[in-house]
């Protein structure tokens, strides 16, 4: 479809072939697919949540950037010695499920290395969207694109941007109790006890809000974001935002991921968030 859209609040986008977003007084334009049916092939609510959400707190976010570059500053992105992996000069994000990369481009403009990550049906639409909002310079540098399926090993994330990152983002990524435990694998791999975790849904049936919150309670410290802490145009009763910090220092064994792929858990091929 050719239609364009300019976003101003949560309204309805998903009939549209382009999408447009203005955040920090830049424009954000995403291309979507509204007749694919491929999962993250549209922007959805939660993505632009996050978004917002980054814009609103930006003090804090750059707070972040700021406490990184101590240890950092004297390091330009680069390959390490030992691995091909960048060492970034910045703070990292990890986005799990990225889809067409909404959050996850928010924070690369805001001074972010990000890596977006989703499964390879979804691949086509979040490298283009990257591609057409971000410098050349932050596609050398800061901002990649990585096909990754949860639960499965991390090692060739390792070789784009080594872990723990400082933040790793889910939005829109707990749509059925079977994803729940494969994403919590995956997210206790890339981080440690300092990662911060922000988790942003759509609550959909009581069954799969359980089984996430029985994850997030056993292996994280958590709270609820209220929405009085979100823009107020982007708020709605159906959406809530966690952020986290894991328990503990090493991961259990019964979350563990083998470094064999042939022994990590089936992926059914759409495994991402909505958008985001």
């Amino acid at each position: 479809m050719n239609e364009s859209l300019d976003e101003t609040s949560l309204t309805f986008t998903h009939w549209a072939g382009e999408v447009k977003y203005t955040f920090c007084g830049e424009e954000i334009t995403l291309v979507q697919d509204p007749t694919s049916h491929v999962l993250g092939s549209t922007v959805w609510d939660s993505a632009k949540c996050v978004m917002k959400y980054i814009e609103v707190h930006r003090p804090r976010f750059d707070a972040i950037l700021e406490r990184q570059r101590p240890s950092r500053k004297s390091k330009k992105a680069q390959p390490t010695s030992t691995t091909s992996s960048l060492s970034p000069a910045s703070a990292t994000v990890c986005e799990l499920g990225a889809g067409l990369g909404l959050a996850g481009i928010a924070f690369a403009k805001v001074g972010f290395c990000v890596v977006l990550t989703d499964v390879a049906p979804v691949m086509p639409w979040l490298r283009a969207n990257i591609q057409a909002n971000c410098t050349p310079t932050q596609l050398e540098t800061n901002v990649f694109a990585h096909e990754y399926g949860w639960g499965t090993s991390p090692t060739s994330l390792q070789r784009v941007v080594m872990s723990p990152y400082d933040i790793v983002l889910c939005a829109d990524v707990i749509y059925e109790a079977a994803c729940v435990k494969p994403l919590v694998q995956s997210i206790l791999a890339i981080s440690n006890r300092k990662t911060l975790v922000l988790f942003a849904n759509e609550r959909r049936t009581p069954i799969v809000h359980a089984e996430f919150m029985r994850y997030l309670n056993e292996y994280f410290v958590w709270t609820a974001i209220p929405q009085s802490q979100w823009h107020p145009e982007y708020a709605k009763d159906t959406l809530e935002m966690y952020e986290a910090r894991r328990k503990h220092t090493k991961t259990p064994l019964d979350m563990v991921i083998p470094d064999d792929p042939s022994l990590a858990p089936p992926q059914d091929g759409l495994s991402h968030s909505d958008d985001t």
